[in-house]
């Protein structure tokens, strides 16, 4: 009877390990969570020397921490920048902050400060924005990365912006030493839906596990759900988008179950803080807002059993070291300008995450003050104190070290020589700075669309019964621009920041009214609103208000009332939203490309273009919500 029992069990065993086998099969391969990370060496095993990172861990002992750096939203920004820094009304100091080669300068410096024991991570954004990175398509960026000591990263909704041929082209990338990772990514093949990471690309995986310095890091990656609605179409085809809150809930603990004492979450999705404020206090210094999801999502765990020791965010482009709902989050500034930064020690089995100020990527200190950047200065306690001559950077009582820099420093030099003539060719040269604001006013939009819509008239093309001349008024959304722009020389390099999309211009006629139900649907892309050409004007009410939040568009010189049909042109952004919109007039794609024809009306015509030189900030009307009206 016992024989007979045993033979039972073991016959039932083997069937359900065939059953499973046939399943997974069926679904695809594996499920490619918790992946140990055995061929990856840690950060400073790729950016010191061999013998330096050996010396290193020989120091370490149980109780020192674990140091997580992360980076988020580099947008392609290799180079460093140089950044007014304003002391007082009579003093201002332009500093440079910021570059991939400072930055490898200072991980090396930290790694030092660590003993080896650091992991760097990045929360993605990191290809779509500059000439260098977007003429690479990206590959300059993966390069660098390599070259960094980068252990994983998560895609941000720009990296959809190339389309998903280019990002399967990283993903099989010899250069690439890093992983990404991807929880919250789906795709429909062959009548399944798969988690995207069974595409089988190396180093590619749901979540992994790495070894730090003798303590077990496992790492998982978010990409937020509204990149369904910031891409173009085509780009994000048969992609689902899991939700923030079901990654929080689920991929904790099969990276625990594989061993990882610690886990990080990379989110690209992120909010903004007071940083005055400590980092106890973030449900009060992180104000939650309506496009904050990861804000909204951590409140929902309040008194929950906290599962990530850290979450790693980005998207927002604000720095960030807080509590919220319990849980620890850091962002950096992003644009290569900072790190954000965390200790994590492990200690009777409890582990605590300790936030650090982030640290701004400087190319000098100051003799009273070891910072560089507006925002430093900004939280400081006490302003009063004058800041003094510059002086060298130095870490742990060291100084940086420009050798740590040459790795990377070669591996971007190829890409740097092929765009070098394109980034310094000269446009225009503007008499004042024109600044940008994608949620209210921008003299920098007044500028840029009317060139827009000069250098679609100029080319004096015709298709079919339209003709460029007779275009009345150009549309753009506000996130189309990156930047204001900056008194003296605009660059092509410059202008590439400002406008870093490959956008071609649409023309489609629309009476009055369908322009106001297109301008509601662009709201639904967080932050989105419409910049116009001159002559006509946006009454909206603010972006913390309910939907709908465009009550107006004032054409010129007849009353908004008056139904007719105006000859509009939009970018291939925009477009997307007259289809959501259920608008269905024909659209015509001139194939002109947006920058293109922008920095043609610049070179050219540029006396042409008054609000250019003089600021125009009267074609958007804030109004107060329509319940306090």
């Amino acid at each position: 009877m016992k024989r007979d029992r045993t033979r039972y069990f073991t016959i039932l065993l083997l069937a359900t390990s065939l059953l499973s086998c046939i399943r997974r099969k069926e679904r695809g391969t594996t499920d490619l969570r918790a992946l140990p990370a055995n061929d990856t060496s840690p950060t400073c095993a790729r950016i010191l020397a061999p013998n330096e990172y050996k010396n290193l861990l020989s120091q370490l002992t149980p109780q020192d921490p674990l140091v997580v750096v992360s980076s988020n939203d580099l947008h392609g920004h290799a180079d460093e920048q140089t950044v007014p820094l304003k002391f007082s009304d009579t003093e201002i100091r332009n500093v440079q902050v910021g570059g991939l080669e400072r930055l490898a300068m200072y991980l090396a410096a930290l790694c030092r400060q660590a003993k080896g024991r650091l992991i760097y991570l990045d929360a993605g954004d990191s290809y779509q924005g500059t000439v260098l990175s977007n003429a690479s398509h990206g590959l300059a960026i993966v390069e660098a990365f390599s070259n960094l000591g980068l252990m994983a990263s998560t895609f941000g909704n720009h990296e959809f912006d190339f389309g998903q041929e280019q990002i399967k082209t990283w993903l099989s990338s010899a250069q690439r030493n890093f992983w990404y990772v991807s929880s919250s990514l789906s795709v429909q093949s062959q009548n399944k839906i798969i988690p995207w990471t069974e595409l089988q690309s190396p180093r590619f995986a749901r979540s992994v596990v790495f070894d730090v310095g003798g303590i077990k890091v496992g790492v998982a990656g978010y990409t937020t759900d509204s990149t369904a609605l910031k891409s173009l179409p085509d780009n994000v085809r048969n992609l689902s988008f899991a939700s923030l809150e079901g990654v929080l809930d689920s991929e904790a603990e099969p990276l625990k179950k594989q061993g990882a004492q610690v886990v990080i979450l990379l989110s690209h999705a992120g909010g903004q803080c007071d940083m005055r404020l400590p980092a106890a206090e973030g449900n009060v210094a992180c104000k939650e807002t309506e496009h904050d999801e990861l804000g909204r999502a951590l409140r929902k765990r309040i008194g929950t059993t906290q599962k990530w020791n850290l979450v790693v965010a980005g998207h927002s482009h604000s720095p960030q070291r807080h509590l919220i709902g319990g849980t620890p989050v850091m962002q950096s500034r992003g644009l290569g300008l900072s790190l954000a930064r965390a200790q994590i020690r492990i200690e009777n089995q409890k582990t605590t995450t300790e936030l650090l100020e982030p640290v701004y990527l400087c190319e000098k200190h100051f003799e009273n003050w070891n910072g560089c950047h507006p925002d430093e200065w900004a939280w400081r306690s006490n302003n009063t104190v004058a800041p003094g001559q510059s002086t060298p950077v130095r870490i742990a009582g060291r100084e940086l070290n420009p050798a740590d820099a040459e790795k990377v420093k070669s591996a971007l030099q190829p890409w740097r020589a092929r765009v070098s003539a394109l980034l310094n060719k000269k446009i225009a040269t503007f008499p004042k700075e024109l600044s940008h604001n994608r949620t209210g006013q921008s003299s920098a939009a007044a500028c840029l669309v009317d060139a827009w819509l000069l250098g679609l008239r100029s080319s004096k093309e015709s298709w079919g019964e339209y003709t460029a001349e007779k275009i009345d008024v150009a549309f753009l959304n506000s996130g189309a621009l990156r930047n204001g722009i900056p008194a003296g020389a605009l660059t092509l390099g410059k202008l590439f920041e400002i406008i870093p999309y490959d956008n071609t211009t649409h023309i489609v006629a629309l009476t009055t009214s369908e322009l106001l139900t297109f301008a509601r649907q662009q709201e639904s892309s967080p932050h989105d609103y419409l910049l116009t050409s001159a002559g006509w004007s946006v009454h909206r009410s603010a972006n913390d208000s309910p939907p709908p939040r465009t009550q107006e568009i004032i054409p010129a010189k007849i009353q908004p009332t008056q139904q007719r049909n105006w000859l509009v042109a939009l970018s291939t952004f925009s477009k997307t939203f007259l289809e959501r919109a259920g608008i269905s007039s024909p659209v015509i794609d001139t194939g002109f490309s947006v920058r293109e024809l922008i920095g043609k009306s610049l070179e050219e015509q540029f006396s042409e273009l008054r609000f250019c030189q003089n600021e125009d900030n009267s074609r958007m009307s804030l109004l107060p919500p329509q319940g306090a009206r």
